[in-house]
């Protein structure tokens, strides 16, 4: 269920939404769980042009000025994610010569809700302009448990030290193992006298 106040931040976004640059109607709402995954489909608004490059923007929940890059794709290069801690986490695919773009965002965190808007690049006399994408969408991550967008955040790293710190003991184990093998003393060989080797008997003069 969509909580009441989620709708009505969609709809000042969405009214106030024609003054911003590029705006292009609709808006899809969609309301997804902490750690879930967002696929945002774009099409270009104008497919009789050949695309050369494509960029998604995102509008904050708490911030309605600021309007970032999250990232800049180019027909002949892969895409550039701008902040450095989601570059493992979005993931675009390429299809400008279809003149769309599919973009993925995996582990959904409660900051990234918000407005999320495409724009497509064509390449002209003038130079690049841009053109706008379709639609608009507004996501919105929700989650009931404190904190725990952070904990999920952190299952992966914690899973791969712990299978580290296992190996690492395993390791330590079968060492000392080989380490006590070669303490052991040699078993004791049997010594066997070599009569010939004795001196000759001293006989009694008496």
């Amino acid at each position: 269920m969509v909580p009441p106040l989620v709708v009505v931040w969609f709809i000042v976004v969405s009214s106030a939404s024609v003054s911003m640059p590029h705006a292009f109607s609709p808006t899809a709402l969609s309301v997804w769980e902490c750690g879930s995954s967002a696929k945002l489909r774009c099409e270009s608004s104008n497919d009789s042009q050949r695309l050369k490059a494509f960029s998604l923007h995102h509008r904050p929940e708490k911030n309605h000025e600021k309007i970032p890059e999250v990232l800049y794709l180019n027909i002949k290069s892969s895409a550039y994610i701008l902040n450095r801690e989601d570059r493992r986490r979005i993931f675009v695919q390429n299809e400008l010569m279809n003149h769309s773009a599919t973009v993925t965002i995996t582990n959904l965190q409660q900051n990234d809700t918000g407005l999320y808007y495409c724009l497509f690049y064509k390449e002209g006399n003038g130079g690049m302009s841009d053109v706008p994408g379709r639609p608009k969408f507004f996501l919105h991550v929700e989650d009931d448990e404190p904190e725990a967008c952070i904990c999920r955040e952190y299952e992966l790293w914690l899973y791969g030290v712990s299978t580290a710190a296992a190996l690492l003991l395993l390791g330590v184990f079968v060492f000392a193992g080989e380490l006590c093998k070669k303490k052991k003393k040699a078993p004791v060989q049997p010594v066997y006298e070599d009569m010939r080797e004795q001196p000759p008997s001293v006989r009694n003069p008496y």
